[in-house]
């Protein structure tokens, strides 16, 4: 992280990969015939089963669990249809950057 905090072009990267991670789950529900709740909710207990298994493995864990969180947020949401799955979507993202925004290292007193 940079002395200051992050800024919106890492902000912007990391939304993007959440989108796109979305995107992805929206054509794997068409494939497998699941609501998006549905493959949601696959999703979670899978990351779920992969964080238990690779309990070392704290990279992976974590970003496992920022793709997790993103797709709890949109649980609560319990949109159907693609349109409105994105634009739920679109605004989930865009509170985590701001969330993401807000985050600032305190100044270090010598």
């Amino acid at each position: 992280m940079p002395p200051s905090g992050f800024n919106s072009k890492q902000s912007t990267k990391l939304t993007g990969f959440l989108y796109l991670c979305l995107e992805d789950l929206i054509l794997e529900a068409s494939k497998k015939e699941l609501s998006y709740n549905e493959a949601m909710k696959q999703e979670i207990q899978n990351i779920d089963t992969i964080q238990t298994a690779n309990r070392e493995s704290h990279f992976e864990n974590h970003l496992l669990e920022v793709v997790k969180f993103f797709y709890q947020e949109l649980l609560k949401l319990e949109t159907s249809s693609t349109s409105s799955l994105k634009e739920s979507g679109r605004k989930v993202l865009n509170n985590l950057s701001d969330k993401i925004l807000d985050i600032h290292v305190p100044e270090i007193k010598k």
